[in-house]
């Protein structure tokens, strides 16, 4: 006698199978993608929701996004610098660069200079390139603090040798205007 197996039975082995394999979440996170390009948001949120507590910084960036601006349902700003520091945790140091921008453009939260270059030069002491231009465009200008001629000289620098053109300028700007402060040289035995 042959024991006949449910569609319900193929349907969990199949689901199991493409978990188990990495197959789902990586279709998913397209299938996020291919929604958000197509500005079908209310379907890519759950999408990158479930993407994002799987561990795939990508989604957590456009997830934190979606909280940012409401896209695809409800504004969820403290969600959002949640997400964003998740990613700095898991090691993708854009994070810091976007809870810095929230709070220097207002979105979702109070806007709040000190709060933006805290957040900026944070991502700079990381690593982070897009923070380390805000960071040095902050001490430079001084915007949520003080004017910091050495803190802009060493964010802008760092941004500058990554290529960022405002970086650059800023850069030039202080040399010739003698505000420039080189970093101290490093001794070697």
């Amino acid at each position: 006698m042959r024991k006949h197996i449910s569609i319900k039975h193929l349907v969990v082995f199949a689901i199991v199978h493409l978990v188990v394999t990495g197959q789902a979440s990586a279709d998913r996170f397209a299938d996020a993608k291919a929604f958000d390009d197509n500005r079908n948001t209310e379907d890519a949120r759950p999408l990158l929701k479930a993407e994002a507590e799987a561990g795939n910084v990508d989604a957590m960036f456009m997830y934190a996004n979606y909280l940012t601006f409401g896209k695809g349902g409800a504004k969820d700003p403290q969600g959002a610098i949640s997400w964003y520091q998740k990613m700095n945790a898991a090691g993708d140091l854009r994070g810091y660069w976007k809870i810095g921008e929230m709070y220097e453009y207002g979105d979702g939260v109070k806007s709040d200079q000190t709060k933006a270059r805290d957040w900026y030069c944070k991502g700079f002491e990381a690593g982070q390139d897009n923070a380390a231009q805000s960071c040095g465009k902050y001490a430079l200008n001084g915007t949520g603090g003080p004017v910091d001629y050495a803190l802009a000289s060493r964010a802008l620098d760092f941004a500058a040798d990554r290529g960022f053109m405002v970086a650059q300028g800023g850069v030039e700007r202080m040399k010739t205007e003698g505000n420039y402060v080189e970093p101290p040289k490093v001794q070697t035995q």
